[in-house]
């Protein structure tokens, strides 16, 4: 009989946790004949996801009937904060159900955490491993669960170098739990696939920044940048693709300076690499990512990066400079000095940072992340 994976993952935004978790759960149906993944739909966040899971083999499990999320719209961060706490309220009874099932089968924590580790501190189910995307922001109620829960949980795995020693660091006692274990963010197979689509763009040069339009990205750097470089004629174009809480602000300070010519928003888009194939660069401007499922795209397709140092991708990623341009996180000196060096540089150095890219984005094929993912949970 095989041996169940369940991936907890409720969400209500369009985050790159998606796509990992579908990886994830796809590359197991892919390459194990051992394990079976399901996930978990709570609140009927998956839905509209259904097709691609069928089609990569993924089981779905309905833990409630609840279809909450219908009536979203996915506007304010007060809204989705409020949400947030009717999903949990929601979830406690069917996921205190589920925690009591046979302990053999595993359980993903990917999003919204706090509940499923709270709860299992009192259940005990022995085979939860927490995934850890970017450092969590503790405080005294989180850190003082996490001492709590994690021993009852199985492993924790980072996807960066530097998230796993920050936790180690934090949880000493822990240490030998804290496992690093990649993303699974490279499909090569989808990806030559979607290279191969049609870029609807009237601009064939442009620079391209990719992700939701939320303070965390901070796009307000790059339209700075964009302002400056105004006043020395340049007809530099840039490509914004993402929708967010921040579109507003963002539209309104385009609309003040004038930068309606150089920039444009051009909402979501269900596949980017026609976008990022054809672009002069990628931009990162962040002021945290981990491990930044862009700039790991951007060097798996060739494709220069420019992108803030903030933690705790970029700097791993990109090898501390030599894979890409890194400019000091939210400094918009160092970040315009990075891009004139970028326009300045020899076309071997480029070639070379591309080189050195590609082979650490690598490491986050869906199949180095199968092979980590089983030795681990194997051992």
């Amino acid at each position: 009989m095989e041996n169940k994976i369940f991936y907890w993952c409720p969400f209500i935004d369009k985050v790159g946790t998606v796509k990992a978790v579908l990886n994830s759960a796809g590359s197991i149906a892919k390459y194990d004949s051992k394990y079976e993944p399901i996930i978990l739909n709570t609140v009927g966040e998956w839905d509209d996801h259904k097709p691609e899971i069928f089609k990569r083999n993924i089981q779905i499990k309905n833990l409630t009937k609840s279809k909450m999320l219908s009536s979203y719209k996915g506007k304010g961060f007060l809204n989705s904060r409020v949400l947030y706490l009717k999903i949990i309220f929601r979830l406690i009874f069917p996921l205190i159900k589920f925690l009591k099932e046979k302990q053999e089968d595993y359980m993903i924590l990917c999003l919204i955490t706090s509940l499923p580790l709270f709860l299992n501190i009192f259940f005990k189910k022995k085979n939860i491993i927490l995934r850890i995307s970017g450092l969590p922001k503790f405080t005294f109620l989180r850190k003082l669960l996490w001492n709590y829960s994690l021993e009852k949980v199985k492993y924790v795995f980072c996807s960066t170098i530097d998230t796993k020693k920050n936790l180690e660091k934090l949880f000493p006692n822990y240490k030998f739990k804290i496992r690093l274990v990649r993303e699974p963010i490279i499909n090569v197979e989808e990806i030559l696939n979607k290279k191969k689509e049609i870029n609807d763009l009237k601009e064939k040069k442009y620079f391209l920044s990719i992700g939701r339009l939320t303070k965390q990205k901070n796009y307000i750097l790059l339209l700075e940048l964009i302002k400056n470089l105004k006043h020395t004629n340049t007809n530099k174009k840039f490509i914004i693709v993402g929708e967010g809480e921040e579109q507003l602000n963002l539209l309104k300070y385009i609309q003040e300076n004038d930068l309606e010519d150089l920039v444009k928003l051009i909402g979501y888009k269900k596949n980017i690499f026609p976008y990022l194939r054809d672009c002069v660069a990628l931009i990162s401007t962040s002021l945290w990512e981990d491990p930044g499922f862009t700039i790991i795209e951007a060097g798996y397709c060739d494709i220069p990066v420019i992108s803030s140092n903030c933690p705790n991708g970029p700097r791993e990623i990109l090898s501390n400079g030599d894979g890409g341009y890194l400019f000091k996180s939210n400094s918009i000196k160092d970040f315009q000095e990075t891009f004139k060096k970028f326009l300045n540089d020899e076309k071997k150095s480029i070639e070379k940072k591309k080189i050195i890219a590609k082979k650490v984005s690598k490491e986050f094929t869906i199949f180095n992340h199968y092979k980590n993912f089983l030795k681990n949970i194997n051992e």
